[in-house]
């Protein structure tokens, strides 16, 4: 999100150093995470946009797992739409011993969709 901003990276990072407080305004898991006040803060002093864009997580059940793309699930959504889904493994998404359909949550990652959160062990068992 910060990176869509076109500003140089030395410029950001000098800011935050100086202005911005690390357990309130950021803090580091394998990279810079932003909290919204220091989010805020940097847009503020940098007169970007005010708008947020948070990925949507999008719920749905798995009807499709059975694809020659052993990384592709098909996934009707809880809007109803049809989705194909990018996954580690799909025959782990295979409906468990009942029938019962195993439930995903995906996100839009570039011009595809993509599991979010924890995957199966088994097939119908976390």
């Amino acid at each position: 999100m910060v990176g869509d901003w076109g500003l140089p990276r030395q410029v950001m990072v000098e800011y935050r150093r100086e202005h911005l407080v690390k357990s309130d305004d950021w803090r580091y898991e394998r990279e810079v995470i932003l909290t919204p006040t220091g989010l805020a803060k940097m847009q503020r002093h940098f007169g970007l946009a005010e708008t947020v864009n948070v990925p949507a997580i999008v719920e749905g059940c798995v009807v499709r797992w059975d694809w020659k793309n052993s990384r592709m699930v098909e996934v009707k959504g809880d809007d109803g739409q049809n989705y194909r889904v990018r996954v580690n493994n799909a025959l782990k998404w295979r409906p468990d011993r009942q029938g019962k359909f195993m439930r995903i949550k995906f996100l839009k990652d570039g011009d595809q969709w993509r599991q979010v959160g924890r995957a199966p062990r088994y097939p119908g068992i976390w």
